[in-house]
């Protein structure tokens, strides 16, 4: 192969970006120290020129190169888990971040500022393009789940009160997690209102399914539900409080939407408040 011919290709194919950044080809020519090769599972490896690296030490900015590019090709490969559908697309940006590897890291005239500048490029495209389609899919799922569990909640405290006499209590509960359901999509909503490359790999950082998700904010809200009821937490802004949430279904909801927008808080301050009572 050529290494010559696939860096100039390259450079071709970016000449906008050299227009953009102000970047301008080396007229010295600088030695890459890797060379590229396909491969089915990651697209491509990048592997040291063993005939250079033996009697050269690798440049600084090089290294560092394919430290991003090795961490760029694994959010990638993270991507295409998580979004089985977009297969085809997520190779096409593998297919790309394979060239602008081979512009900075192999053959005679590696350009480096191009191909770090190309990186930058890729990313604002990738999340331009995919950060809606992945929030939106998302927040479908969420939704649909979220319409589930309430309807089944509401069933269950229709059930509950028209069969059994003094029930309030328990039957409370269910329209705390009818609550739930509305927090926990508005805080979805609010959090993610940033496009960021994060994101667009992992929409959660703790990757739960959005049913999951639900069902544990759900149990959560239970649990911080009791710690009210037995006096352990109490609650109070304006007019509203804990200790009348089981009179009123409006508070019941409220306190449940508290829970949903809380999120991650609800959990952290559950584990905090149960390892301090524990002795």
């Amino acid at each position: 192969m050529d290494h010559r011919n696939v860096s100039v290709q390259s450079v071709d194919n970016y000449t906008l970006l050299m227009k953009i950044t102000g970047a301008e080809l080396m007229d010295n020519k600088r030695r890459g120290f890797y060379f590229i090769e396909k491969d089915e599972k990651l697209g491509f490896i990048i592997s040291p020129n063993a005939d250079l690296t033996e009697n050269s030490q690798v440049p600084k900015e090089q290294r560092d190169l394919v430290l991003k590019i090795t961490e760029f090709q694994n959010n990638l490969k993270t991507m295409n888990e998580n979004e089985t559908e977009r297969t085809d697309a997520i190779k096409s940006y593998i297919d790309e971040l394979e060239e602008l590897a081979k512009l900075g890291l192999e053959g005679e005239g590696v350009q480096l500022d191009l191909s770090k500048a190309g990186l930058e490029e890729l990313e604002k495209k990738i999340v331009k393009i995919e950060y809606p389609k992945i929030k939106n899919k998302y927040l479908i799922k969420l939704m649909r789940f979220a319409l589930i569990i309430s309807c089944l909640s509401f069933l269950i405290r229709i059930i509950l009160t028209s069969y059994f006499e003094n029930i309030d209590y328990l039957s409370s509960y269910f329209m705390i997690i009818i609550g739930v359901q509305i927090g926990a999509i508005i805080s979805f909503c609010v959090r993610k209102n940033q496009a960021t490359f994060k994101n667009v790999v992992a929409i959660e950082e703790d990757l739960l399914l959005p049913c999951i998700r639900l069902t544990i904010l759900s149990l959560c809200s239970i649990v911080f539900g009791l710690l009210t009821s037995s006096g352990i937490v109490s609650i109070q802004i304006g007019r509203f409080q804990t200790q009348y949430l089981y009179r009123q279904i409006n508070q019941q909801i409220l306190f449940g939407v508290i829970c949903g927008l809380g999120d991650n808080l609800i959990m952290e301050n559950i584990y905090v408040k149960a390892k301090n009572i524990i002795p």
